[in-house]
């Protein structure tokens, strides 16, 4: 493979990119309301509320019943829906979460009609499947109700959500880059005489558009001919592209490792290399040293960039095989993540940019840059200090009362 002609091909796509920013900062796209708020990526309180506000019938839109209608349209779902009678509930609760007999929950986005026939949209950007969660929700109503399975590029569930369920059979997979994208599009051609509406839509697009990695269609088909032409050398960067993070990643997470270690030298408090980010779930552990057998320890997670949380990290206490059973029913304590995790927290950022390890924008920020990367794993550092200082008193109290409530 021929080093030169890669360089030149990569070269190529960097001007594409370039141009294509370019654009955006001419057109002002550069400011978005989503990113400047924090809001990019959180499920229910940006795209659920939004999504959800716009296939309202009665939303404040006040264009009745067309958006669900193109929607509706978009993912090919049964005409029996009646659309005009639509009432539609974010969070629906139905029922206490059984797991064991895989009932209840609160689906993201729900829709019934007047006739029973129920639309349950669940909605993943980054977040990680609970046990069982398709399931439960296509046995709701199951005679009338249809489940979409909704994320960024139309991923299947995992086997712990759908268990034995059959896509586009029990459920239906649809994503962010084309079906919504796509009713976007439709939505924002029906807004033409209504200026805030459409301008909000269109900010919408662009974030969905970022957070997919969709580009201006001139700038795609420019993309698609220079990798067919070059596909040989494009494939061949493709097939390295995920060991490169994996490279790079993990040496984000030995810096972070060394600077815990040296900060909890000589404490009660040890710290655990865990998975390294070859492992989809690469992590951090920090353990108190006299309970070196409990499944409860702080830790960080995931440094692989490739989780269904997309890259993102956050600190929290690993409930390790889920094997404490009382410690998140405690007052203040949270169960997430199947209950692997307890109150767990994201990150903040960090000048403009998300702590998450799965965002190409980051990456290469963090190579070119070795001032900001020094930055950026201070920063994890110091923000899981905080949280170990915070969580710390309850975990070891619990701890030393030999897990009993």
């Amino acid at each position: 493979m021929n080093i030169q002609n890669i360089a030149q091909l990569l070269g190529s796509a960097g001007q594409i990119v370039k141009h294509q920013k370019e654009i955006a900062a001419l057109r002002g796209e550069n400011f978005n309301i989503f990113s400047i708020l924090g809001m990019e990526s959180k499920e229910n309180a940006t795209h659920s509320a939004f999504l959800g506000e716009l296939l309202n019938p009665k939303g404040t839109h006040l264009k009745g019943p067309c958006f669900l209608d193109l929607f509706l349209k978009v993912v090919g779902h049964s005409p029996e829906f009646k659309s005009d009678s639509a009432q539609l509930i974010l969070e629906h609760y139905i029922g206490p979460r059984d797991d064991a007999a895989k009932t209840g929950g609160r689906i993201d986005i729900f829709m019934r009609d007047r006739l029973g026939y129920s639309i349950s949209i669940e909605n993943k950007i980054y977040a990680i499947d609970q046990y069982a969660q398709v399931e439960r929700y296509y046995k709701y109503n199951q005679a009338r109700n249809k489940v979409y399975y909704l994320t960024l590029f139309g991923t299947d569930p995992s086997e712990e959500s759908k268990g034995k369920l059959t896509s586009s059979e029990h459920f239906i997979p649809i994503s962010y880059s084309t079906h919504i994208l796509d009713w976007l599009q439709l939505c924002l051609q029906a807004s033409a005489e209504s200026p805030l509406l459409r301008e909000s839509i269109k900010q919408y697009i662009l974030l969905i558009k970022k957070l997919t990695g969709n580009m201006q269609n001139q700038a795609n088909d420019e993309m698609t001919r220079l990798i067919l032409s070059n596909f040989e050398n494009a494939h061949f960067v493709s097939s390295n592209m995920q060991a490169a993070r994996q490279q790079f990643n993990e040496t984000i997470r030995q810096e972070v490792i060394r600077l815990l270690t040296e900060k909890y030298q000589g404490s009660e408090l040890t710290v655990v290399p865990g998975g390294d980010t070859k492992n989809r779930y690469s992590q951090i552990f920090i353990r108190y040293a006299a309970f070196p057998n409990t499944s409860l320890n702080f830790g960080i997670e995931t440094f692989s960039g490739d989780s269904p949380l997309g890259g993102k990290l956050f600190v929290g206490i690993c409930n390790f095989d889920r094997g404490d059973k009382h410690f998140a029913q405690l007052e203040g304590n949270q169960s997430a993540h199947s209950g692997y995790w307890v109150s767990p927290r994201d990150f903040s950022e960090l000048e403009r940019y998300a702590v998450n390890l799965g965002q190409p924008q980051l990456i290469q920020h963090l190579y070119n840059d070795p001032a900001f990367k020094g930055r950026f794993i201070a920063h994890i550092v110091e923000e899981t200090a905080e949280y170990i200082k915070e969580k710390g008193d309850g975990l070891l109290a619990y701890l030393k009362g030999d897990g009993k409530l």
